[in-house]
């Protein structure tokens, strides 16, 4: 029997449904809020991306996962982590820094993001996620759409400053 990788149609409905979740759900909630309360969910969303590291993992990665996809998205994750960290600390305290680290991670995040899926589509390594699987089913998705919704917010709310 022929398997068909169904991690790409798995992604697009997960994109599909977080991003009606985010139009519906989440962005109304955050019109009218601080850029505090706005930015300070994300940030704690992205700070756990160090989960791409599991990519390294031999106990939950499959024998064979393409290096060329697996060390670029771990530590392409891990650095997002620590720059959403980075970023929500300014924000939490105010520095004068805070939105431009904000960009910074934003941009990073989503560069990592774009990088990451497609060097696994071209070298197949959905076959090789083994429990990692849901990373891009799910995971992928839901920061795909949330890196959109900062840049929205960014722009949207022309931040410059914390207030």
């Amino acid at each position: 029997m022929n398997e068909i990788p169904l991690i790409t149609p798995i992604m697009i409905g997960n994109i599909i449904l977080f991003a009606l979740i985010a139009k519906w759900y989440v962005m109304p909630q955050l019109q009218d809020a601080t850029l505090l309360n706005k930015f300070t969910p994300i940030l704690l969303l992205h700070s756990a991306r160090f989960l791409g590291l599991m990519f390294l993992s031999s106990d939950v990665v499959k024998v064979g996962m393409p290096e060329v996809f697996s060390l670029p998205a771990a530590y392409g994750d891990l650095l997002t982590a620590i720059l959403a960290a980075i970023a929500l600390f300014a924000l939490r305290y105010k520095s004068q820094s805070a939105i431009a680290l904000i960009w910074l991670f934003n941009i990073v995040g989503t560069a990592d993001m774009f990088y990451a899926v497609t060097i696994g589509v071209l070298n197949n390594a959905t076959a090789y996620m083994g429990a990692a699987y849901y990373i891009p089913a799910v995971v992928v998705p839901a920061l795909l759409v949330s890196h959109m919704m900062t840049f929205r917010l960014l722009l949207k709310n022309k931040a410059i400053q914390i207030t």
